[in-house]
């Protein structure tokens, strides 16, 4: 199809209804829209430069923004964190004459721009790059005036290490757009850090469909059904009433992101579409196809922003109305329990009943020792808790952000933090203190453990262990002292488990392994599995372990169920040969694994040569761990630190 399209945001925003609402004052509009131009000129991006054939780099992210904050008065840029591998997270706020002050910021108007949250959808990226600058560098007298009343806050790369490898996940492997409630990764509490500190009226989160074709953009606003009313429906209206016209109007094809209940489009609290929402903020997700052409998908972006802007300013009296009574409605209605929750269901799907807390709790209790697990929620949201007791803290409902409470701490939720004890009786809610928490997570507490194998007979199974998943041939053998494991014939997944002190032999939560290994032969494909939070039975084994193998990789795995997984891999710095000794250091801290390898003898590695984030599992057992018929592993130290601790490592 032919098209006539405008190529930068002021071209198009003169062809609008330009019937908006400012509030700068007479004073300042009597400056006149041109009093701040830059006197530069305008950046271009590497994508811009090379004509769309190749998207702009990170080294050329950064000269852009650099070059846009030192020839715009306009523009003032921030890092709001490091991503995995150190790439700056940005923050760029533009205003006029110049972005207000923070604090100013938190109690006006703004506008956010999320680009590429998922590494392999770059042109929203693009987009978002492009808008800073034309805004920066515009002097149309509508879009001057719409930035003396709105601060414009874009965070170009949510992603940057995600971008750089092209891949939709960050360098830990996790779905950055999964992590809005439990904000494990240091990206999506960035993104929880802007979301807090600004309460932007509107959020936009720019993501592209990798495999779509058509239609050439797809959107959708928050359908979570705890979403303030006027918010999801502002945001509807945003989407149905302005941004559908105006993209057709212009010659693109529309569409709603999965239009039919259930997943991708649902009410999934995680994504940042409901998150947003949630947190009493207008949400917008767009969906370019990634199939077409980059400089169309960029432009379909571009224009999607010019329409935003136009609903932004036409709207302005009912979005500042409906996001400034969000927080104080909620509240309220936590307060007298006056509204259901909805666990699950989105505006086009109604939940179940057991879906549905009718009336909701007053509010969750927990142990005193379990609140740790929400420390993030309640720093980054924030929430506020309560003390409750003596051992108990007490999480109520009557608070703005009541709208995520249950999610976080119902065990009937789709994913909690924590199981939590809804509170339901007038009396328990009057004085949560007389209510006896919950026992806390079982969390094992500070200790090291070491296993040398002296202490056990030559030739004899080695004492204080325990065959898991299936039976195998572990001898102890020596001098010098150590285990050999003999894989037989039949293949299939086994361990030998330490029987450490406690439970079973289980740890719950941070632990770290050490061991000393040796690969014999004949080598397998994969040369050994170190392994921690064991658990099941064959055929549905549990666990997170490292392994080596014959490509030259370490990798961090799963199995999850008797499924396996890859969690992150990279490759050796070495080469692991027959009969030689090596270090293996494997380690589950606050949801992120970390494991190394070096060979014995040589100082260890300062840093990690491989690490995940996985929410799958927090307990089990530790061990040591084979599947490959015929594979020899012999293991000479073994030692766990528990509850922070290191693992000690052998002298």
């Amino acid at each position: 199809m032919n098209r006539s399209r405008p190529t930068s945001l002021a071209a198009t925003v003169t062809l609008l209804l330009l019937v908006g609402i400012s509030g700068c004052t007479e004073a300042d509009r009597a400056t006149g829209p041109d009093t701040h131009l830059p006197t530069t000129d305008p950046p271009t991006t590497g994508f811009e430069a090379r004509g769309g054939e190749g998207w702009t780099t990170h080294e050329e992210e950064l000269d852009f923004l650099a070059a846009l904050e030192a020839g715009s008065s306009r523009v003032r840029l921030t890092q709001l964190d490091s991503s995995v591998e150190g790439r700056p997270i940005h923050l760029a706020r533009v205003g006029i004459p110049t972005p207000p002050s923070d604090a100013q910021i938190a109690l006006g108007r703004s506008l956010l721009v999320i680009g590429v949250q998922h590494g392999n959808e770059p042109a929203g990226r693009e987009m978002a790059l492009q808008l800073l600058r034309d805004l920066a560098w515009t002097d149309d007298p509508t879009l001057v005036d719409y930035l003396r009343d709105v601060t414009l806050l874009v965070i170009p790369s949510a992603n940057p290490d995600g971008r750089e490898a092209n891949s939709r996940t960050n360098a830990h492997g996790v779905d950055t757009n999964r992590d809005h409630l439990r904000l494990v990764t240091q990206e999506a509490r960035a993104m929880a850090r802007v979301l807090r500190d600004f309460t932007p009226e509107i959020v936009v989160d720019a993501h592209e469909r990798p495999g779509g074709t058509s239609p050439e953009m797809e959107l959708l606003w928050p359908r979570n059904l705890n979403v303030h009313g006027p918010v999801r429906d502002l945001s509807r209206e945003m989407v149905e009433d302005f941004l559908f016209p105006d993209l057709e109007a212009a010659g693109w094809s529309t569409g709603l992101f999965g239009p039919n209940p259930g997943a991708p489009g649902d009410e999934n609290e995680h994504i940042l579409r409901n998150a947003a929402g949630l947190r009493h903020s207008l949400a917008l997700l767009t969906e370019t196809a990634g199939q077409r052409p980059p400089a169309e998908r960029v432009e379909a972006q571009m224009e999607t922003m010019r329409s935003v802007i136009r609903f932004h300013r036409e709207r302005a009296d009912a979005i500042r109305e409906a996001v400034t009574t969000a927080p104080v409605a909620k509240a309220l209605a936590g307060a007298g329990r006056s509204e259901p929750f909805f666990l699950r269901g989105a505006d086009n799907d109604p939940p179940a009943p057991a879906q549905r807390l009718d009336p909701p709790p007053c509010g969750y209790l927990l142990h005193v020792d379990a609140a740790g697990l929400l420390a993030r929620q309640l720093e980054w949201l924030p929430l506020r808790s309560e003390t409750a007791g003596a051992e108990g803290r007490f999480i109520p409902m009557d608070q703005p952000l009541m709208t995520v409470v249950p999610l976080l701490a119902d065990a009937r939720a789709r994913g909690p933090v924590v199981e939590a004890l809804p509170l339901t009786s007038a009396a328990a809610c009057a004085d949560p203190g007389s209510v006896e928490p919950p026992e806390p997570p079982p969390w094992t507490g500070p200790a090291q453990h070491v296993a040398d194998f002296g202490a056990t007979a030559t030739d004899g199974s080695p004492e204080g262990w325990s065959m898991h998943w299936r039976e195998s041939d572990w001898r102890a053998e020596g001098p010098p002292p150590f285990v050999r494991h003999r894989v037989g014939s039949t293949s299939g997944r086994r361990a030998l488990a330490w029987d450490l002190p406690g439970e079973e032999g289980i740890i719950h939560g941070e632990v770290e392994v050490f061991a000393v290994v040796r690969v014999q032969e004949p080598m397998a494909e994969t040369r050994f599995q170190l392994a921690l939070h064991l658990s099941g039975e064959a055929g549905s084994e549990n666990a997170f372990y490292l392994d080596a193998r014959a490509d030259g990789t370490v990798r961090l795995n799963r199995y999850q169920g008797g499924t396996f997984g890859t969690l992150a891999s990279a490759p050796l710095p070495f080469a692991l040969d027959a009969g030689a000794w090596y270090a293996v250091v494997l380690r589950y801290r606050d949801h992120l694994l970390s494991g190394k390898i070096w060979p014995e003898g040589e100082s260890e590695p300062e840093g990690w040569q491989v690490e995940a984030v996985s929410t799958l599992f927090g307990s089990g057992r530790v061990g040591l761990a084979h599947f490959s018929p015929g594979a020899v592993n012999d293991w000479g130290w073994v030692s766990v630190g528990t509850g922070g601790e290191a693992a000690p490592r052998r002298p």
